[in-house]
């Protein structure tokens, strides 16, 4: 069930909190290119059949239980769970394991905790696997606290080092299981019930390749995130009320980003400074960031490819938006001067993404035309797109 590392280690340490936006160093850990670039499989043999048996958000699996909503246990809907072979979903590095759990770092530094399982003998720290590799045998009902039922307790955690477990994310962007994003939402026992064949053996690749959705036509083909923040581009000049408007009844609050002052500013229709900042003017080549209510499925829809947007630049952070043909990120943003770092809100994903100059990323994200992301930069500037 969704009991973590520290419970299973005799309660010898806390769970270390990991904080998405502390450094540019993480951020740039979380987005480099590894085996998990279109998911991940189900950790059992290729062609078994599976099921979430318990989702996001339970008793066992929340905030309350260390910090792991989106933990998911599986089981086994073609032959009996008991003994099934456990393998692993990803390439990394064992990092800690017990008579019950492994735990394996992959190359973005992210953590995932298989459970309920009794690891081979050949399981060691330090030991490096591939995505296939058998992890162990998972235990039958009423084996080292799986609650009496015989499955496999699966979660992507944050990694602090040293064995440390940060929050869990959902499986969902670079994680995905199977190529199926399990956005968050904060029901109770989400997901619990959907079914999965496992694809999972030497030699996987992901589904379809890619869990990023490089042109308009496939990224708006997909499941919406549920609820939560969009980061939202303004194609036109505007005022703040008329683009709360354009965004239709999904979105609850709109913020506004001060870049000259590096702070937020509300609107809302019902707030008491509605006619005040609602009649703040938007450039074209902005953004905002619009809040989505809880159980609403929703992604801004796309632009057309502008020409000629210039857009100002304050020294430190700024909320742009990109309105050119769809493009790298080191491509779409190379006219930037004195650009730090750039990062966006991955809404399927619930997780910051980075790219810095000179790290050799150009290519990990792709900018459609509306896309929004955050730039720093050194000193005041002005960028010209197309």
């Amino acid at each position: 069930m969704g009991v973590l590392l520290q419970m299973w280690s005799q309660r010898a340490s806390r769970v270390v909190a990991w904080v998405v936006l502390c450094a540019t160093v993480a951020f740039v850990l979380f987005a480099t290119q590894a085996r998990a670039d279109g998911g991940v499989p189900i950790p059992g043999p290729a062609g078994t059949e599976w099921k979430i048996a318990g989702g996001y958000n339970t008793r066992t699996h929340s905030e309350a239980d260390g910090e792991d909503p989106h933990a998911i246990d599986i089981v086994r809907t073609d032959a009996a769970t008991d003994w099934t072979p456990v393998l692993s979903p990803t390439d990394g590095v064992v990092r800690w394991f017990d008579n019950n759990c492994v735990m394996i770092v992959d190359r973005r530094e992210f953590a995932h905790l298989l459970c309920h399982l009794d690891p081979d003998d050949r399981i060691s720290r330090g030991l490096e696997v591939a995505v296939g590799d058998r992890l162990g045998l998972v235990f039958p009902a009423g084996y080292d606290a799986n609650g009496g039922l015989a499955h496999i307790h699966y979660a992507v955690h944050h990694y602090g080092g040293s064995g440390y477990l940060g929050r869990s994310i959902p499986f969902a962007g670079e994680y995905a299981l199977e190529g199926t994003d399990l956005h968050w939402s904060e029901g109770f026992n989400v997901h619990a019930g959907r079914e999965f064949v496992s694809s999972n053996g030497p030699g996987w690749t992901a589904p379809g390749g890619t869990v990023e959705r490089p042109v308009e036509e496939t990224r708006f083909a997909i499941e919406a995130p549920v609820g939560g923040w969009r980061m939202v581009g303004v194609a036109a000049a505007t005022t703040v009320a008329a683009h709360f408007a354009s965004l239709g009844g999904s979105v609850e609050a709109l913020y506004l980003w001060h870049a000259e002052f590096q702070h937020f500013e509300r609107y809302h229709p019902d707030a008491q400074s509605a006619a005040f900042v609602g009649g703040r003017r938007l450039a074209a080549g902005s953004a905002v960031w619009a809040e989505v209510g809880a159980g609403v499925a929703w992604v801004p829809a796309p632009t057309g490819v502008l020409g000629g947007v210039e857009v100002g630049l304050a020294a430190g952070r700024n909320l742009v938006s990109w309105h050119g043909a769809a493009a790298p990120v080191g491509v779409a943003l190379a006219g930037i001067p004195h650009l730090s770092h750039a990062y966006r809100w991955n809404a399927y994903a619930g997780v910051y993404e980075v790219w810095a100059p000179g790290t050799a990323l150009d290519s990990v994200w792709v900018l459609n035309s509306g896309d929004a992301v955050w730039v720093v930069v050194d000193w005041p500037g002005v960028w010209v797109q197309g």
